[in-house]
């Protein structure tokens, strides 16, 4: 159970990171909604990192993530917490892969990516976990929805198990 919760935070710290790199960046605008600018922001930014890269997109990880997000009540079950940061996350497990959902608020005011990744270090300093992504990640969705004036992402990562 301690090595799921180490693999849990550890990838939650990586989705973190690239959901807040990408509300962090600048962006064009489309003609399409925000929930679509942000997924895509979020697909850019796990595209520009090289250990994501090659991460295959997947309709079906988009419906999990999607599904999630729909399913999740946004006023109370965003209760866990990095440092100032509130989120959800969910792991599933099978036999051979692991499922980890991630919803958070996308659009925070005033968002320091250099605290985040404080909060990150300082809370897995024990973890003993080395965990490549370009080795275990495997699949990526990625989902927005707006709830009372807030922008919501969930991202879905499908991860090898070890």
């Amino acid at each position: 159970m301690t090595k799921l919760r180490k693999l849990t935070a550890l990838l939650l710290a990586g989705a973190l990171t690239l959901l807040l790199l990408t509300a962090c960046s600048g962006g064009g605008g489309g003609s399409s909604g925000p929930e679509a600018q942000a997924e895509a922001k979020v697909m850019r930014a796990i595209r520009k990192n090289p250990a994501t890269a090659s991460l295959t997109y997947d309709d079906e990880t988009q419906r999990i993530a999607k599904d999630k997000l729909t399913n999740t009540n946004l006023d109370t079950e965003l209760n866990g917490g990095i440092g100032k940061y509130k989120f959800y996350h969910k792991v599933d497990i099978d036999s051979s892969n692991s499922t980890l959902t991630l919803i958070a608020q996308y659009d925070y005011q005033n968002t320091k990516l250099e605290d985040l990744i404080d909060c990150i270090i300082e809370g897995n300093k024990s973890s003993n976990l080395n965990f490549n992504l370009s080795s275990k990640w495997t699949k990526v969705g990625v989902a927005a929805e707006t709830y009372k004036g807030k922008t919501y992402i969930a991202i879905t990562l499908q991860v090898k198990r070890t």
